[in-house]
């Protein structure tokens, strides 16, 4: 099983401040099976959501491949939610917002979240 936070905790724990607009946030592996997710009581999560990261890791390595950088994000916008995906392989941490969401204010903290994260992301890179 996952680990399980309302997705205000988890961006108090991890950020000491709450981020407007977010529904939901999830750390995953590359083939999307969920290490830890957080989600707002009120929010209305599709179950699909999550059946993006697969192909959002094969998305992002194939963008790699333009010659302009490693990819390390994708931001997909839907009537219903906006999905920020960010690679930290072998991980990613997918961010859901409603769609009037701060996607910068995301984009902005999520080095914090990276440095936050970073026990977990050292143990799935040691197995």
């Amino acid at each position: 099983g996952s680990l399980s936070v309302s997705s205000d905790e988890f961006s108090y724990m991890l950020l000491g401040r709450r981020v407007d607009g977010l529904d939901a946030v999830f750390v995953s592996d590359k083939d999307g099976v969920q290490i830890v997710e957080a989600i707002s009581p009120s929010a209305s999560i599709d179950p699909n959501t999550l059946k993006f990261v697969p192909t959002f890791t094969f998305g992002s390595e194939q963008a790699s491949k333009l010659h302009m950088g490693k990819n390390q994000s994708i931001i997909s916008f839907f009537d219903s939610c906006i999905v920020v995906h960010y690679l930290l392989s072998p991980l990613v941490v997918t961010f859901v917002l409603q769609p009037n969401g701060n996607v910068g204010a995301i984009s902005a903290l999520f080095p914090a979240v990276a440095s936050a994260i970073q026990p977990l992301h050292e143990a799935v890179t040691d197995v």
